[in-house]
């Protein structure tokens, strides 16, 4: 086989070859991209990922998860350049989106030495669904949450819903026992 001489099909001058690299323009700016397929370039603070959107729905939201590290469960939307939030699908216009997360609620709870809750050691958690919260619940064996500020007000309520919480608040776990 002979290598290529720069003339014909397979020519890097050659325009109509539908394997050389173009040049497409995205957000005022010249990027190349390989023909055929469609893409969008995302960013998230300083960093800077083009995105296929040749695949379903499902495919481009993991691609996105996966190129910016986020966690299973965390929503996100992006933004375009002039600040409205697009849906994610297969027909956005090329173009230059910002990436933004949800970061979810930030919880503090307490882990009780002892059944009174007099001695407990606080840690926070970031929940970012309903599904995370009853997760949470089950691995602790709670049944829910109470917060003991108004358990002084004689209101003993179960807390098991994402809506309900409440930041600056620490939680008490509440299992089967503790609750008559």
């Amino acid at each position: 086989m002979v290598p290529n001489s720069g003339r014909g099909r397979a020519s890097r001058n050659d325009s109509g070859n539908l394997n050389q690299p173009r040049n497409v323009v995205a957000g005022g700016r010249i990027v190349p991209v390989a023909a055929g397929g469609r893409w969008i370039v995302v960013r998230r603070g300083r960093d800077e990922r083009k995105i296929g959107l040749d695949g379903s729905f499902e495919a481009i939201r993991e691609v996105i998860r996966c190129a910016f590290g986020l966690q299973t469960r965390q929503e996100f939307c992006l933004v375009d350049e002039f600040g409205i939030m697009r849906p994610l699908d297969r027909t956005m216009s090329p173009g230059i989106y910002e990436l933004t997360v949800n970061p979810g609620v930030i919880m503090s709870f307490c882990y009780a030495k002892d059944p009174n809750h007099t001695e407990c050691e606080v840690y926070t958690k970031t929940l970012a669904t309903q599904a995370d919260l009853s997760e949470f619940l089950e691995k602790n064996r709670w049944i829910g949450l109470r917060n003991p500020e108004e358990d002084e007000n004689d209101e003993k309520e179960i807390l098991d819903i994402m809506d309900d919480l409440q930041h600056d608040v620490v939680y008490h776990g509440l299992n089967k026992m503790q609750y008559p």
